[in-house]
């Protein structure tokens, strides 16, 4: 038998909605959670296909049991050949009318899988990318700003040429494929090919008559130390740019396509690659990445590159363009690379850093100038006090690096995705000090007041229905949102617990945290620490227990207030990085 198939392939009619595919080697740590994640999602109708690529481990025996458990899964194995072997097999292998791909150690959310397949069961398109999100032992990320970005409009039907922004989408996973096309496009997972994915991505994007861009989240990618997505060495750059060539040539094929794409690395995946030149060390990875820097180039307009590209990114791509890569490191070592260590200034081009060689003529002064996705949003909930009537918000918000002059604000108050009203703010003349952690001095006094009534949970079209404030900020000519999320006003998706005479809710997961003293209510943290949970101390009489809850959400029922008010804070880490 092939290891892969090329072909088209015809469908059963008894075939499956979706077939997903699963290669797993050395997997057991985390299989059974992404089997579990694939058997409680929405769409039922599926075949999941795990491909045992060699695994020396209890993958296989993993798989077996959730089989026998559930009819929708099957093993095959194979000998070792790499995931795009694997990935091959499993297609080779698959019925479904629809395709899709997940790692073994990642996992998929209820939801994603069920909102693509129906979109393109109602559109007819060929393939449709859906958002995802990255997390660690730390914690959830936040998308990327190009992901956010891209499914900004929500869930479309676009053709191609229409939505280049789509090819920022480049991993094997969170996307569903028509089988047809699949096999129509000649798509295949080189193996042995590092980057794999991209030249996939480039020609499902170059093929495809449509493509649906679906908002609604799909997948959780987990980062690990050691896996080939933390490496840097100048092997695996020579592998990534050949993988761009290879793209490139198959986008020429749609107008504007090479130019986006080349624009989109300079912007999205370079700097990344530039920022890790501090921990590399490995001579030819710098060697790899400037000549890569410099075959893109060509490709974009000067202006886009400005209006998108991290401002020290192009403070170091203009260096490699130059001929100056030796002032690459200069500018590193001068802390180039740490935003929140250089002074602001308001330049005619827009707001700007003050970072090394900004007084270099030989640098455009543009080069400095923030990019939009370096000064979003952000907004902290300092206070909130509820009572029988309504709540009582106090909160932060700013544009991240601006350090001049006072932002505006306005908020709104939404049901789910219900919107119940522009909420009045009151500015007010208070720092919020050690509770936060901001990028500026002057972010700590950027707070504003509001009130608003509970709504009628009776009116709502949903009443379970979570409360949340959307913000939107405006400052120097720029302006971005964010939400705040507060509470459920029926408590549901939550339990409740007694907490000095008040009944609370939270959501999962959480755990509980250390004993602290009678004295200390709230677990003290040094102003440096981050705060990966929300903490709820509880009351007895050997002290204080701390309660953890995900997304840094501090909950603090007060001893002694009245029954009819608690006190709630919001904590959450904010990253000084651009």
């Amino acid at each position: 038998m092939k290891p892969f198939g090329w072909g088209r392939k015809e469908v059963p009619h008894d075939a499956p909605l979706l077939s997903v595919i699963i290669p797993a080697y050395k997997a057991e740590k985390f299989l059974d959670e992404c089997l579990n994640s694939l058997r409680a999602q929405r769409l039922s109708d599926i075949e999941v296909v795990v491909v045992d690529d060699g695994s020396p481990d209890r993958s296989a025996q993993i798989t077996k049991k959730h089989a026998k458990a559930d009819p929708r899964i099957r093993l095959l194995t194979r000998p070792n050949g790499g995931s795009s072997a694997a990935r091959m097999t499993g297609i080779e292998r698959s019925r479904g009318r629809y395709i899709t791909f997940v790692d073994a150690d990642d996992i998929v959310t209820v939801d994603g899988f069920a909102a693509a397949v129906e979109s393109l069961e109602s559109s007819g398109s060929d393939w449709a990318p859906l958002p995802y999100r990255q997390f660690s032992n730390k914690g959830l990320s936040d998308p990327p700003g190009w992901i956010d970005h891209l499914f900004a409009a929500g869930t479309r039907t676009v053709a191609p040429a229409d939505c280049l922004e789509a090819m920022v989408h480049t991993i094997a996973a969170s996307k569903v494929y028509r089988r047809a096309f699949w096999d129509e496009a000649g798509l295949a997972f080189r193996p042995g090919v590092l980057y794999e994915d991209q030249e996939v991505l480039a020609i499902a994007f170059a093929s495809a008559r449509s493509i649906d861009v679906v908002a609604v989240e799909a997948y959780l990618w987990r980062l690990r130390g050691g896996s080939r997505s933390n490496e840097a060495t100048g092997h695996s750059m020579s592998h990534f740019f050949k993988a761009v060539h290879h793209s490139l040539g198959h986008l020429a094929a749609v107008e504007g396509a090479v130019a986006e794409r080349s624009r989109q690395l300079l912007a999205n995946d370079i700097p990344r690659y530039l920022r890790a030149l501090a921990k590399v060390d490995d001579p030819g990875y710098a060697d790899e990445l400037f000549k890569g820097i410099r075959f893109l180039w060509p490709n974009v307009s000067t202006e886009a590159w400005l209006r998108e590209t991290p401002a020290e990114a192009k403070v170091m791509e203009s260096l490699v363009v130059a001929g100056r890569e030796s002032d690459v490191a200069t500018f590193i070592d001068a802390g180039g690379i740490e935003l929140a260590k250089h002074p602001f200034v308001q330049l005619h081009e827009g707001p700007a850093l003050k970072l090394p060689f900004f007084d270099d003529e030989s640098i455009e002064r543009s080069a400095f100038v923030l990019s939009e996705r370096q000064t979003p949003a952000d907004a902290r909930a300092l206070r909130v006090v509820l009572d029988e009537a309504g709540v009582n918000l106090e909160f932060m918000a700013y544009l991240r690096h601006l350090d001049t002059g006072q932002p505006e604000a306005r908020a709104w108050l939404y049901a789910g995705d219900r919107e119940m009203g522009e909420l009045a703010l009151r500015r007010v003349d208070a720092m919020a000090g050690h509770r936060t952690r901001t990028t500026r001095a002057s972010n700590e006094r950027s707070i504003w007041s509001t009130r608003f009534e509970w709504p009628d949970v009776a009116l709502l079209d949903d009443p379970n229905a979570e409360l949340t404030v959307r913000i939107e900020v405006s400052h120097l000519g720029r302006t971005a949102s964010t939400t705040l999320s507060l509470i459920d006003p029926a408590g549901s998706a939550a339990w409740p617990q007694q907490a000095a005479g008040w009944e609370w809710t939270a959501t999962e997961p959480a755990r509980w945290s250390r004993l602290g003293p009678k004295s200390q209510p709230v677990p003290a943290l040094p102003d440096d620490a981050p705060v990966p949970f929300a903490q709820l101390p509880l009351d007895t009489p050997d002290g204080w227990w701390g309660f953890d809850q995900h997304r840094a959400i501090v909950w603090t029922a007060l001893p002694e207030a009245e029954r009819e008010q608690a006190t709630v804070w919001w904590q959450r880490e904010n990253s000084a990085a651009g």
